[in-house]
């Protein structure tokens, strides 16, 4: 769907548009374009592959063989059936030149067949070589093949080793694409059945009769192939875009683990990822950056995760500087770094910047006077000095700054948390019968999972009419240890279960209470948000920017950091049945303040500014 959309939006967009093929342009006929139209076919500079000097460093043949050379990708678009018919003949041998790759809906007996076949006597495979290399390898070629397979994937396809092997005068062996077909004066094209016989005739057939291309090759020359579109293009005065796609790069700390393994499926996740989202809507190029044990990629939902190897390690502790560093290298090409949280900024210098900070995260039970140094905010004052803008998810953190350096407090702009209104949606509770309250959240302490598990083990033992749902994750031994006694002693009144992403609307419909218990570092919750659209009474504590979204006893109940404050609030909700549902129902008139088009709209006019 983002492909399609991507493409007739550029449709619209181009002066010029030019297609590989007549396939594609057939398939683009019905759409008005603007722009002028051409078909372009794929073609080739034939000096690079003519009167090439063979020398032995590039053949491979051995005493009595013909050699049926390939180059391209190797992968589940070749017809690998007919490719071990043709392994099999006597006298034959296959060498493919490129990389192995998998493209989509790729067959795991093609797989099987393709590991076989290169696993031959007679097959050989050069995974990599340079263009400039091509010439020398197809100068040993006795044939060369285009072995597609015949899909739609392929008919439209104008292969580019099609001209190039033209130029170099070879015989080619091509399966009968709907492009391919349009060659058969020259080339000899045949379904993947007869193809192999073809070849075996030509084996048979002493002369080796070579291959008229000199029409083909003057039509197929990039020098007068894109003659006319170039003219075309230098002559046009563009009136119908000013769009120009631009790179951003989305800088955080993790978005899979340490090791790109595990996803993480917290609020801060959630949000870069609805950000990339946007950018692709909006036509540009987002990528999401996040520190790794090693380089890696990943596509989650169309949206490019890269890993970067920055030299910091869990293990030793996060240092935002030394990750700013690196990513300030990585980043080298990009027109605009998000940089979340905004700390990683600080760093940064190749780009415009515009950071996030979603909550004080600096805000430990550590904290104390006597430890307390302004040296240890240089990250952020840093960063604050580089950015742009800042975009905060509350309050707090802006009239911290601005205690520290009212000017810098004037780059930021207070860009609160969200929700989807189209896929958290409130159903009805029954606030008269047995209470469900959930905890949705990552299990660790800054959020509040010990003074959950404490308060709950004696609520458990005291009300046997309420239940506790865990839903998030945890990679803490401690936690799952705790976690799983809790579970032992109360079998029927304590649940642990784990949500995707787009899956966490499901969860909020098992419930008709939400905890937001957090100590620490806290931001405006999206869980907060989400419960109170999904029509469930709130219990938050009064941390970070919880209270831009809590009214005390309308829309929830505010409570202090600790056990026996939540425990008040569990049975005072547990007692008041009727002030449970006046929360929620407060709660769903409070949330709509928070759809995220409201967060789209504010989000989109910093981009546009920006970019």
């Amino acid at each position: 769907k983002g492909l399609g959309f991507d493409h007739h939006r550029l449709l619209q967009l181009a002066d010029v548009v030019m297609y590989s093929s007549d396939v594609l342009f057939e398939k683009d006929k019905a759409i008005r374009i603007p722009g002028k139209k051409f078909v372009a076919e794929n073609g080739v500079w034939a000096e690079d592959f003519q009167k090439i000097k063979a020398t032995a460093r590039y053949d491979f043949h051995q005493p009595g063989e013909v050699v049926l050379g390939y180059y391209g990708a190797v992968s589940n678009i070749l017809d690998w059936k007919l490719i071990d018919e043709l392994a099999t003949l006597s006298g034959v041998r296959l060498v493919f030149i490129g990389p192995k790759a998998d493209f989509a809906n790729a067959d795991t007996k093609d797989k099987f067949i393709m590991e076989r076949v290169l696993g031959r006597e007679n097959v050989s495979h050069i995974p990599y070589a340079k263009y400039s290399d091509l010439p020398k390898y197809s100068a040993h070629f006795d044939a060369a093949l285009v072995p597609f397979k015949v899909n739609d994937i392929t008919n439209p396809v104008s292969p580019l080793k099609l001209f190039e092997y033209m130029a170099a005068g070879l015989t080619i062996f091509a399966t009968d694409t709907t492009t391919l077909k349009q060659y058969k004066d020259t080339v000899i094209v045949a379904d993947s059945g007869e193809l192999a016989n073809k070849v075996r005739s030509w084996l048979g057939d002493g002369s080796k009769k070579n291959h008229d291309y000199t029409l083909v090759l003057k039509k197929s020359d990039w020098k007068n192939k894109f003659k006319r579109p170039i003219d075309t293009l230098l002559k046009t005065k563009s009136e119908h875009h000013k769009f120009v796609v631009k790179n951003v790069d989305i800088i955080n700390v993790n978005f899979y683990d340490y090791t790109g393994k595990v996803i993480y499926k917290g609020g801060a996740e959630r949000y870069v990822f609805d950000l990339a989202q946007m950018l692709i809507k909006m036509g540009h190029h987002p990528r999401i950056l996040q520190n790794a044990s090693h380089d890696f990629k990943r596509v989650y939902r169309g949206v490019e995760i890269i890993g970067v190897r920055t030299g910091v390690s869990d293990a030793s502790g996060r240092s935002l500087r030394q990750m700013s560093k690196v990513f300030n290298e990585v980043c080298e090409n990009a027109d605009l770094i998000i940089a979340s949280p905004l700390d990683l900024a600080c760093e940064i210098a190749n780009a415009p910047i515009v950071g996030i900070n979603h909550g004080i995260h600096w805000d430990t039970i550590r904290k104390n006077l006597a430890s307390n140094r302004t040296s240890e905010y240089s990250e952020i004052f840093d960063a604050l000095a580089a950015v742009k803008v800042g975009v905060c998810v509350d309050t707090n953190f802006i009239n911290w700054t601005r205690t520290y350096d009212y000017k810098l407090g004037e780059k930021l702009k207070y860009v609160p948390n969200y929700y989807d209104k189209n896929e958290f949606k409130p159903s009805v509770k029954d606030f008269s019968g047995r209470l469900k309250i959930m905890y949705p959240r990552r299990l660790y302490d800054a959020r509040g999972i010990y003074l959950t598990l404490e308060a709950f083990d004696y609520l458990l033992g005291k009300y046997d009419n309420i239940n506790l749902l865990l839903v998030g994750q945890t990679d803490d031994k401690n936690v799952k240890k705790s976690v799983s006694n809790l579970m032992k002693k109360y079998k029927n009144q304590v649940t642990l279960e784990e949500f995707d992403m787009q899956d966490m609307h499901k969860a909020y419909g098992k419930s008709n209470a939400v905890l937001i218990p957090t100590r620490y570092a806290e931001g405006t919750s999206l869980s907060c948000l989400e419960a109170m659209a999904t029509n469930n009474a709130i219990i938050a504590t009064n941390i970070g920017g919880l209270p831009n979204l809590v009214i005390d006893h309308y829309n929830g109940l505010l409570i202090e950091p600790d056990v026996q404050s939540l425990i008040d609030a569990v049975e005072g909700i547990a007692s008041d049945r009727e002030l449970a549902g006046i929360l929620a129902r407060n709660g769903l008139e409070v949330a709509k303040a928070f759809e995220k088009t409201n967060w789209d709209m504010r989000w989109k006019k910093i981009l546009e500014e920006e970019l």
